[in-house]
C-alpha cells in the first residue's frame, strides 16, 4: 500500500507499529477519499510451477488479523496457482464461503454455477443458454441456489507487510513489517521492535 505526503509527516504516518493496524487506519483513510473509487481492490500476483508470473485484480472481500479474503473459483489459474505464492493462503471456511455465496446477487450466483473461470469456451452463447436455463429452475425466490464446490474464498495470511510513502524529490520511503527469525533479537538500529510480536526495518527507496 502506498501514499504520498510531505517529508515532515512521514514517521507520524508510519505509526502504530502493527502492520495490521497501520493497514486498518490506511484502508480507512482510503474508503474516505473520494478519488479511490474501489478501495478494496488488490492485486494478485501468482507463478506457474515454471515461475511464468501473473497478475491479476481481485476485490478484497474482508480482513482481519488472521489474514485477507477473497473469493473466486478454485478451478481458475489463480486458483490453482496461488500455492506458490509466498506466505500462507488457505481455503475459507467452507461454511463462511456458503454464507457469502448466498448473500450475492441470485444473477451473480447462477454465474457462478455455470462458469468454469478461465477455461476456453466456444461461444459465450452457451453460457446465456445455460444461465438462462437455471434462470428459469429456479424461478421461485425462495429457491436456494447450491454454492458449486469448485467456488469460494481464501484467506491471504500475510507473513510481511510493506508500506511505502512517496515524495514529489523521489526520495521515498518504505518500511516492512516481518516476523522474527528464530531467537533474532532486534538491534534496534537496523531492525527494530514493533508491535504484535512484529518487528519492522527501514528500506532504501
Amino acid at each position: 500500500m502506498s501514499k504520498t505526503k510531505p517529508v515532515h509527516e512521514i514517521r507520524h504516518y508510519f505509526s502504530p507499529k502493527d502492520p495490521f493496524e497501520l493497514f486498518t487506519k490506511w484502508y480507512n483513510e482510503a474508503e474516505k477519499t473520494e478519488v479511490i473509487l474501489n478501495a478494496e481492490t488488490m492485486v494478485l500476483a501468482t507463478a506457474t510451477k515454471d515461475g511464468k508470473p501473473s497478475v491479476r485484480y481481485m476485490l478484497m472481500k474482508s480482513y482481519n488479523k488472521e489474514g485477507f479474503t477473497f473469493y473466486t473459483n478454485y478451478n481458475s489459474r489463480k486458483g490453482q496457482e496461488i500455492i506458490v505464492i509466498e506466505g500462507q493462503i488457505v481455503k475459507n471456511d467452507a461454511k463462511v464461503s456458503e454464507d457469502y455465496f448466498h448473500s450475492r446477487p441470485k444473477s451473480n450466483q447462477l454465474t457462478a454455477l455455470i462458469s468454469n473461470q478461465g477455461e476456453v469456451i466456444e461461444d459465450i452463447e452457451d453460457l446465456v443458454k445455460k444461465k438462462d436455463d437455471l434462470r428459469q429452475e429456479y424461478l421461485d425466490e425462495h429457491a436456494v441456489i447450491p454454492k458449486p464446490d469448485h467456488w469460494g474464498g481464501y484467506v491471504v495470511k500475510p507473513d510481511s507487510y510493506e508500506f511505502f510513502c512517496g515524495h514529489q524529490d523521489r526520495l521515498n520511503e518504505r518500511i516492512k513489517f516481518r516476523r522474527p527469525f528464530a531467537d533474532e533479537i532486534p538491534d534496534e538500529k537496523l531492525v527494530h521492535t514493533g508491535e504484535d510480536g512484529w518487528i519492522y526495518q527501514y528500506l532504501s527507496p
